[in-house]
């Protein structure tokens, strides 16, 4: 829409720069009504070309604005260290609170929680321990009496709000890096008409702002969707709050808003966060008909987390992160699915080519243990790659390239720049477009009038 606009407006001021440059020139000096038009018209090419001029700069300068942000946090390289702390979770649904507290460590890339059932404000039982890294995980059940050693990180764990404290965790929205939800914004802005506005506040703190109208997938319902995102530039880039909000505009009339806001603290030289809320809202206001139902249909979700004790640049073992380090009770069960086995912690390890035969000639059934399911992990891995080419959230999947040698420095955003890409909102720009046209039509009419007067009276001359 902005290229459409910006084609048509220099269109328009091409021919009339012909236009009137032909009337000034053909026109007598001593002609009351041309050096009236003159009068008027040169003023509004200036206007013209100024407000064309300034569309086009505010749409560079945001494009610029991201973009510098977006390399800037890709060439920032996070140095983790390590660190403790205990924290207050508390996850609620429709009004009903459920109330956790977490041990929490990590060293590098590696993560550790020990997350115990909540009474009084004090540990009441270990409920679950996990510990992961990009490469394996470990988990421990008391209740259930096992554990579990993956060759992989469990999502229902790694870098997940409810349980893991890992500061990678706190830069992640839905689970993509920060600049690639810019880097996606800005893609979105080219291919599906979809604006973005950049604003800074007195505290630095950037906003960009998008809203576009897209089919809900696999039908033709459309769907208005809107990302709000916070940034502060003063510390590290780091992220304040994302906010998507999504409302079907036909049949089923459901608004759904998820947000996600960060408060953070420095605690001696390292930043870690206060507080972590993350909520997602639905409202059903409307049936399948379109029509209005008595009573909205409210489903409201959330999941905080308070630090209550947090010490960074510790020393931890490499050895806390391990089924060793989680220190289970002997004759634990323990599924292996690295190396295959099953065995009884502290016990012998059992093959799982012997216990698949035996749990068969026992049960007439066959076992599905490790080794019928490398296959079904092929297939498995076929869906995941499937799944990583689609959209999440109407989120897109960007190149890794996004850079732009016409910009500014990498990691210097200045407010000015910012400044200067502040407009109106779109709807202004069709009005005024209109009224310009208008505008523009009386009086290339009114010139064509004069030219056709000044033609007659030099005939008769």
């Amino acid at each position: 829409m902005k290229a459409c606009f910006k084609n048509i407006m220099v269109g328009i001021w091409e021919k009339l720069v012909r236009n009137s440059v032909y009337h000034i020139s053909s026109t007598n000096k001593t002609n009351k009504s041309s050096q009236t038009l003159n009068f008027v018209v040169i003023p509004l090419l200036i206007f013209l070309f100024a407000m064309h001029s300034s569309l086009y700069a505010s749409s560079i300068n945001e494009k610029e604005i991201l973009t510098t942000l977006i390399e800037a946090m890709q060439k920032t390289s996070s140095d983790y260290g390590s660190g403790r702390g205990v924290a207050m979770m508390v996850s609620g649904e429709n009004g009903e609170e459920e109330k956790k507290m977490i041990e929490f460590k990590f060293k590098d890339r590696s993560s550790r929680s020990d997350i115990f059932y909540e009474k009084d404000g004090n540990r009441d039982g270990l409920e679950v321990q996990y510990t992961a890294n990009p490469y394996n995980s470990v988990a421990y059940r008391p209740k259930a009496e096992d554990a579990w050693v993956y060759g992989e990180p469990q999502l229902i764990f790694y870098r997940n709000k409810e349980c893991d404290l890992h500061p990678e965790t706190f830069e992640l929205v839905h689970g993509y890096p920060v600049h690639r939800i810019l880097s996606s914004m800005l893609r979105l802005e080219e291919r599906k008409s979809a604006p973005i506005t950049v604003e800074m506040n007195e505290e630095n703190i950037l906003i960009a702002k998008q809203t576009f109208v897209e089919n809900v997938s696999g039908t033709s319902t459309p769907s208005k969707y809107e990302h709000i995102i916070k940034i502060d530039t003063n510390n590290g880039f780091r992220l304040l709050s994302y906010q998507q909000f999504e409302e079907n505009l036909e049949g089923i009339g459901s608004k759904t808003e998820k947000t996600v806001r960060i408060k953070w603290k420095k605690y001696g030289s390292k930043w870690y966060i206060k507080s972590a809320k993350e909520t997602r809202d639905e409202i059903v206001v409307l049936d399948d008909k379109g029509k209005c139902i008595p009573s909205p249909i409210t489903v409201s979700k959330f999941t905080e987390i308070n630090i209550l004790e947090y010490e960074p640049n510790v020393n931890i073992e490499d050895i806390e992160f391990t089924l060793k380090g989680l220190d289970p009770p002997i004759e634990t069960k323990v599924t292996d699915k690295i190396l295959g086995v099953m065995y009884f912690y502290g016990g012998p390890v059992f093959e799982e080519d012997f216990l698949e035969n035996t749990l068969s000639e026992a049960f007439g059934v066959q076992a599905r243990t490790n080794k019928m399911l490398k296959e079904d992990k092929k297939i498995t891995q076929k869906q995941k790659d499937s799944l990583s080419e689609s959209n999440n959230d109407g989120i897109e999947d960007l190149p890794k390239d996004s850079s732009n040698k016409n910009i500014l420095q990498v990691g210097e955003i200045k407010k000015s720049a910012i400044e200067k890409s502040k407009k109106p909102p779109f709807n202004k720009y069709i009005i005024i477009s209109f009224a310009l046209v208008i505008i523009l039509i009386v009086l290339m009419a009114l010139l064509r009038v004069t030219k056709n007067n000044v033609r007659k009276k030099r005939a008769g001359l």
